[in-house]
């Protein structure tokens, strides 16, 4: 979506020089039109995309676009800022499809999506997922989660004795946990998450590796 900006806010303001200059695309450009591309980007600014066929048609090599880059003197540039335009749209995350699944760490198998939703109630009345991405390995039962697409697969792994069941829900064996990390001051952490009601709660980590007990 930056992506997208970018280029509408390039072409805004090449095509505001024109109407300010006069040159000879000068008379290609008006205020309606120029209200047309700023309601453009304003739509993509807020994640609407419902103009993008609309979109697609100004950035034709035949469209107004091209005929005002042609008369200014930048069609070098139009055609790159198209290129990119159309190779944006096509971006699967802006049609709405789901990401790639990325290849198990473990055996290199495609892991499959899981979806982790909260169990407890919210202000608006729904159960929304949680916001990270998370995998599953159908054949080595890898598990873990990135926290946005093509990020670092980091890993969880499922949690043995009293601490595997959910002090929140009461489920068993359904908490997982994720590696230690070292705070600024040296204090060493992890994250506990639960499968079933998808709470979660960082504790602290003796330097042995084990819990202290003392879950926040």
């Amino acid at each position: 979506m930056s992506v997208l900006l970018e280029i509408l806010d390039e072409i805004i303001a090449r095509v505001l020089a024109s109407h300010r200059e006069p040159g000879p695309s000068h008379h290609l450009v008006d205020e309606g039109f120029i209200g047309e591309l700023r309601d453009h980007a304003d739509r993509v600014r807020r994640g609407d995309l419902s103009r993008a066929p609309e979109l697609r048609v100004l950035f034709l090599p035949t469209g107004p676009l091209g005929d005002i880059a042609a008369g200014d003197g930048w069609p070098d540039r139009y055609l790159e800022l198209a290129a990119r335009f159309d190779s944006a749209l096509e971006d699967p995350a802006l049609r709405g499809e789901p990401p790639e699944a990325p290849a198990c760490p473990g055996c290199r198998r495609r892991l499959e999506r899981r979806t982790l939703r909260r169990s407890e109630k919210t202000w608006g009345g729904g159960r929304p997922e949680r916001p990270e991405l998370w995998w599953n390995c159908p054949q080595c039962d890898w598990l873990g989660f990135q926290r946005d697409e093509g990020g670092r697969l980091r890993p969880m792994r499922r949690m043995q004795g009293d601490w595997a069941d959910c002090d929140f829900c009461g489920s068993e064996e359904s908490n997982i946990v994720s590696e230690t990390w070292q705070e600024p001051d040296g204090e060493l952490r992890d994250w506990v998450v639960c499968l079933a009601c998808a709470r979660s709660n960082p504790r602290r980590v003796r330097r042995d590796g084990t819990d202290d007990g003392r879950g926040e």
